[in-house]
């Protein structure tokens, strides 16, 4: 004889459950989880969204975070430049996320080549809005050198899908199939508002799932990390990955073509996915997904990248290379939330010094073409 379950009982257990859950990432914070996020954007009438101005904050933990009043995670800065000024537009890797500001590669590279660096970077934006960034505010700075970091991994859905793949809610970013999403999804934006556990388990269900998860083909793309990786590393490309890799190139070449206009230079730095540098994560995809390994090809973008750069005569920079070298013995060169760790941005900064130095690019006279 079956027993009938009491759904107080079930719905008592889960909502104890989720109280424990709770308290634990309260004593025991995780530096997965953003606390400092609520309230961080605000909406841009071209961009879609940008940082808030002049605000202060705590992030992952205990990461003191500073807008500026041009709504920049930096110093201020005049517009009158006074030496060799060098300008930086990217996304979260640009802005320093899960470091802190001190440690943020474009921080240490401006210790060690005594330049001013303006750094623009703003988390979730891809070229498209990075042009129009430096377009609307960059221009301004008369910069020498402008850096543009191009993380692949989602810069080519952020192309393919602007502006409907980030949405914002109550200054959150969050994706546009969750806030437009049904009641349950809806709710779950609400709930990860004010609880972190609510938060880690969204992120963790939604990148487990999101590969397999019963998609359109124009909304599939929509769904970050593990999906966009899946995608972008078939040898056969999708319609909207196609869509985004050539956005992607139109973007560069045409900031190019600006940044060479107001007598700078353009380097373009590639930055990898942990699944490009680490094997084991790829295994790992693979493995988990079920995936056939003769379909893909990790290195296939950057290879197509980097050639079409190199024939249009743009500089840039690939980190994969010494990346994947460092990963070999170092695991943690992303030791949270898909970020680079003290230690990586340290790397960095070392790379791209050398390559600034080394191509005589800290000289006035060298920045134009």
């Amino acid at each position: 004889m079956s027993r009938v379950v009491n759904p107080f009982l079930v719905l008592l257990a889960l909502g104890m459950g989720f109280l424990i859950g709770e308290a634990y990432l309260r004593i025991f914070p995780t530096p997965n989880i953003d606390q400092g996020q609520t309230g961080l954007y605000q909406a841009h009438p071209t961009r879609g969204f940008d940082y808030r101005p002049n605000l202060q904050r705590k992030r992952w933990e205990s990461i003191d975070w500073k807008i500026n009043a041009e709504g920049f995670r930096d110093d201020e800065h005049n517009k009158e430049k006074s030496r060799l000024r060098i300008l930086a537009l990217g996304d979260s890797y640009f802005a320093g996320h899960e470091v802190s500001f001190e440690d943020s590669f474009l921080a240490q590279l401006e210790q060690k080549l005594n330049v001013e660096i303006v750094k623009m970077g703003i988390g979730g934006y891809g070229t498209t809005q990075e042009r129009m960034l430096w377009e609307e505010k960059g221009v301004q700075y008369q910069p020498d050198i402008v850096l543009l970091g191009v993380y692949l991994l989602n810069d080519v859905s952020d192309e393919a899908f602007f502006p409907a793949k980030y949405c914002l809610h109550n200054g959150n970013l969050i994706d546009c199939d969750l806030a437009e999403g049904t009641w349950p999804a809806q709710l779950l934006v609400v709930a990860a508002e004010h609880s972190l556990f609510a938060r880690l388990t969204i992120h963790s269900v939604r990148n487990w799932l999101a590969p397999s998860t019963s998609q359109s083909e124009e909304r599939e793309g929509l769904f970050r990390y593990a999906n966009s990786a899946i995608a972008l590393y078939q040898t056969t490309w999708k319609p909207w990955v196609a869509k985004g890799f050539q956005i992607l190139q139109e973007n560069i070449v045409d900031l190019d073509r600006s940044v060479t206009a107001h007598q700078g230079t353009l380097v373009v730095i590639l930055i990898p996915a942990e699944s490009q540098i680490y094997d084991w994560q790829w295994t790992e995809y693979v493995e988990r997904f079920s995936l056939r390994a003769a379909e893909y090809d990790r290195f296939k973008v950057i290879q197509r990248l980097t050639a079409f750069l190199t024939e249009k005569e743009i500089r840039y920079i690939d980190l994969l290379p010494q990346l994947r070298q460092a990963g070999e013995t170092d695991p943690d060169l992303h030791p949270g939330h898909w970020h680079w760790s003290v230690k990586a941005n340290a790397l960095v900064a070392d790379i791209v010094e050398k390559y600034l130095r080394s191509h005589r690019l800290l000289h006035p006279q060298a920045s134009v073409r």
